[in-house]
């Protein structure tokens, strides 16, 4: 597994602080060739298990993760802290952090394919991101308030991005209402896009989290390295 390590990348924006197993350039390198994966995590930001995952992917493409909350209180939380999470969710400026994305996402693309993955908060800007133009393909892991992304979600299978979205059939903050809804948004792409896992709860991809599942957490790392594996030139 390669090391994961905290960097900083230079944007039109200023400079942001990520996390990731290669450090962002404005020029091609040894690994240019192979794809980004750009993770947002949930609001629990990005966890020492996260950061297991993203040096397992990045075996197999270059893996950084961004710190939407890292100027009201920058660092992951435990995934039993709630209350701070949500508070410093409260605080944050997410048009500001939506602006910053698209600008590291410009950067990353002008070398390479990308591939974004959301986690439950994550959900919504990598789906924006990709009904946008701005990616190559798009993951969610228990993505929260998709509901409220159909216009962007019905976008993602008009520009037909590969999209592989990730729900637990237990999952209390993401009912399966909200799946059904994802579903008629994608059309006939929903068929190849959704999974829904049985028995699975939110935070199923969190490996120290109360609400892991095995089986679906690896169904979802397995989705991107799918999508890593279309975008790598051969």
């Amino acid at each position: 597994m390669r090391a994961v390590a905290s960097h900083t990348v230079s944007t039109d924006l200023g400079t942001l602080p990520v996390v990731a197993t290669d450090v962002p350039v404005r020029a091609p390198d040894a690994r240019s060739g192979l794809p980004w994966v750009v993770i947002v995590p949930s609001i629990f930001g990005v966890a020492p298990d996260l950061r297991v995952q993203m040096a397992e992917l990045g075996d197999h493409a270059q893996v950084l993760a961004v710190d939407p909350f890292h100027l009201v209180g920058a660092g992951p939380l435990p995934y039993t802290d709630f209350p701070p999470a949500v508070t410093r969710f409260q605080q944050a400026d997410l048009g500001r952090f939506e602006a910053e994305l698209t600008a590291l996402l410009t950067l990353l693309g002008e070398h390479a394919p990308v591939i974004a993955v959301g986690i439950c908060f994550g959900g919504p800007f990598v789906v924006r991101a990709a009904a946008a133009g701005r990616l190559a393909g798009v993951v969610t892991w228990h993505g929260s308030r998709l509901e409220s992304q159909l216009p962007a979600l019905r976008s993602v299978a008009e520009r037909g991005v590969p999209a592989r979205l990730h729900f637990g059939d237990a999952d209390a903050f993401v009912p399966l209402s909200t799946v059904e809804a994802v579903r008629d948004a994608l059309g006939e792409q929903a068929q190849e896009s959704v999974a829904v896992h049985k028995g699975a709860d939110h935070g199923f991809s969190h490996r120290s989290g109360p609400k892991y599942q095995a089986v679906a957490e690896r169904a979802g790392m397995n989705a991107v390295l799918d999508l890593i594996r279309s975008c790598t030139p051969r």
